[in-house]
This record gives C-alpha cells, sequence and structure tokens, in this order.
C-alpha cells in the first residue's frame, strides 16, 4: 500500500522524459527481452523487445500506464521508434541469431511515415526485414479495415510479418482475423488462466484450428 501525495503522480513524467531526450533514451527507460519458444521442443525461435521505465521517483511505473500516457500526448509513434531503434541496437551488439517481435501501437498501422522510419532503422542497424516481426497492439480500436490491411501487406512486401496482438481480448474480434492478412496470432494469456481447464483447452482448439486453416502461425501467451 502507498499513501498517495500530489509528488507522485506521474501523469505528465513519461511524455516530459520522452520529449527531453529529444530522440535518446529517456532517463529510467530500459528493454527487457521475452523469449518465444517453438513446442514440443522449447527451442527459442525469437525475442519479445519489451519497454520498462522507472519513472525519476524510483516508482516502476506499469507499460499499459505510460505507453497510454505517450499515446495520449501525441507522441506514441516517437516511443515506437524508440523501441524499435533500441531493440535493433541491442540485438545486433548482442549478435543475437533469433527473429524480434516490437509491439506497435495500431494507431501506426497505415502510417507512411512510420513504414519508412522502420524500413530506415533496420538499414541503419544492418538487420534484415525478414527478422522482424511487427506486433499491433490495441490502445484504440482499428477503425479501417481496409487501410489496415493495405498497410500490413505493404510491411509483407518489404520482407516484415505482421501479428495480431492479444487475441481475444480487448478489441480483437474474428472479424480482424477474417480482415487483416497477418502471419501471426498471439493468444492472450487470459485464455489460459481460466478456472475450467477443459473449456481453456477447448479454446484453444478452436483458435489453433482456426488459424491453421487461415495461413496464420499461434503464439500462446503465458
Amino acid at each position: 500500500a502507498v499513501v498517495y501525495r500530489p509528488a507522485l503522480t506521474v501523469s505528465e513524467d513519461f511524455p516530459t522524459a520522452l520529449r527531453r531526450a529529444n530522440g535518446a533514451v529517456p532517463q529510467g527507460f530500459q528493454l527487457k527481452y521475452q523469449p518465444i519458444v517453438a513446442l514440443p521442443q522449447g527451442i527459442p525461435v525469437a525475442v519479445e523487445a519489451l519497454a520498462r521505465w522507472t519513472a525519476p521517483s524510483g516508482i516502476q511505473i506499469p507499460p499499459q500506464t505510460f505507453v497510454s500516457l505517450a499515446e495520449a500526448h501525441g507522441m506514441g509513434a516517437q516511443l515506437d521508434a524508440l523501441v524499435l531503434d533500441q531493440a535493433c541496437a541491442q540485438i545486433k551488439a548482442a549478435d543475437l541469431d533469433l527473429d524480434f517481435h516490437i509491439n506497435i501501437g495500431a494507431a501506426r498501422l497505415g502510417s507512411v511515415e512510420f513504414e519508412r522510419v522502420v524500413s530506415r532503422t533496420l538499414a541503419r542497424h544492418q538487420l534484415s526485414p525478414q527478422r522482424l516481426v511487427l506486433e499491433i497492439t490495441e490502445t484504440v480500436p482499428i477503425v479501417d479495415l481496409a487501410d489496415g490491411a493495405a498497410a500490413i501487406r505493404r510491411l509483407n512486401q518489404l520482407g516484415i510479418r505482421v501479428a495480431l496482438d492479444d487475441f481475444g481480448a480487448g478489441y480483437n474480434s474474428l472479424t480482424y482475423l477474417h480482415e487483416l492478412p497477418v502471419q501471426i496470432v498471439k493468444l492472450d494469456r487470459g485464455l489460459a488462466m481460466g478456472v475450467q481447464p477443459q473449456r481453456n483447452l477447448a479454446l484453444y482448439r478452436s483458435v489453433t484450428g482456426l488459424c491453421d486453416a487461415l495461413g496464420p502461425s499461434v503464439i500462446a501467451e503465458g
């Protein structure tokens, strides 16, 4: 429990830190990496870059909080570009021979300028586009599915794959799976956390069977 004091308010801290960094890494910002493994062998095939931020007060701010703040202040694209640049630099420096996943806000889907940023960043770090997977996270719903589908096809032409993140939660629906030509579907962790294992298993079998028929591969969170 923490007693609330006005000094603990962080509603402006992250956008301010991002703005002051002016393209550099804000103080307290770092990436953590989560492995993605192929079953049943458990062989690592990729890593997902996850943004983490500790405020100047020393409080670790949940990602959903500071990402939402960045989006609300019109800085979502700047944050996504920062994560991509840092992940490329660190993976290159570590000589990591794995694919890597980056989360991008749904608002970036359809932005030609952001697509240029992605291409330039990969070229600058001498990383093949075939290694990158952009995971669409839903801070806002995708309103124009036709435009989103066209954007995914443009990314695919560059060699970049696209994943539908947290399927089964939020705005995600079968309509997305039908309309968006994604290569990967990530099942939301909540599907595995229910109290009825048989229902969980039935859901997994249904969605994986559907994806198998439609083409996307499946990642199960959790």
